[in-house]
């Protein structure tokens, strides 16, 4: 599978999430399986509609996510690395790895092809001084 998406954030958090700004997240995506089995990854750019690159802006920053899963019945145990370089803005030349083991659950139908799944992972940051630390995560995913 590949494939490309573009996402797109409104500032209607704290300013220290959103900086104010509207931002724009082209990414491509990829993956292949092989049996239960699969490897997932995907690479985008976070683009503010503004000046974000400054030395206070929030800058671009390259995302790098790959994840390794395996099926067993409904239950996916999950290995994900999370990579991000930070090429301008305040936190320019700074790069950071995050790896989470998680386990996924479903997809549980709700209707027709909607479903649902819902995994839990814990965040562990690998690199030193890295801009998030360790934290539980909890997902709840809707495909269809």
């Amino acid at each position: 599978m590949l494939t490309a998406f573009l996402g797109a954030a409104v500032p209607t958090g704290g300013e220290a999430n959103t900086k104010n700004r509207y931002t724009f997240t082209p990414t491509i995506a990829g993956g292949k399986g092989w049996g239960n089995f699969d490897i997932q990854s995907t690479l985008g750019i976070s683009m503010p509609t503004d000046d974000g690159t400054s030395p206070n802006g929030p800058g671009c920053p390259i995302a790098l996510n790959t994840a390794f899963q395996y099926k067993l019945g409904a239950v996916w145990p999950e290995v994900e690395a999370n990579y991000t370089y930070y090429p301008d803005g305040e936190h320019e030349g700074k790069e950071q790895l995050l790896i989470t083991p998680a386990l996924l659950f479903g997809k549980f139908p709700i209707w027709k092809r909607l479903g649902m799944s819902v995994g839990l992972g814990y965040q562990v940051a690998v690199t030193s001084k890295p801009l998030y630390g360790n934290n539980f995560l909890l997902t709840v995913r809707f495909p269809f």
